[in-house]
């Protein structure tokens, strides 16, 4: 038959179907990344802060490592420790200002 024409194929070949796939596990590999990272941003910022005396333990933990080791001597830890004890009974900065709900005015 002169005037037909041919029927059209869906059939496509592996080298057609590269730059798809390519792009495909391209945006997947973006989509789990910013996935993991939004989860480690999260964590971050909802993570309870941690207080002024768990930090205090933990520095003086470290300190008196240092002074079993002989890293610090009896006149260094004991002038570290005077100035950990007075940093934490200073009276708070305009940094970290007083709750106004436990003033009385």
């Amino acid at each position: 038959m002169p005037g037909v024409a041919p029927a059209p194929t869906l059939a496509l070949s592996f080298a057609d179907l590269t730059p798809l796939l390519f792009w495909l596990v391209a945006l997947i590999a973006v989509t789990l990344v910013g996935g993991v990272v939004m989860l480690v941003v999260r964590r971050v910022l909802l993570a309870p802060p941690q207080s002024r005396e768990s930090t205090f333990s933990g520095i003086m933990d470290d300190l008196r490592a240092m002074h079993a080791r002989g890293d610090l001597t009896d006149e260094e830890f004991a002038a570290a420790r005077k100035r950990m004890v007075e940093n934490l009974t200073a009276k708070p900065t305009s940094d970290n200002p007083p709750d106004p709900s436990k003033n009385p005015t």
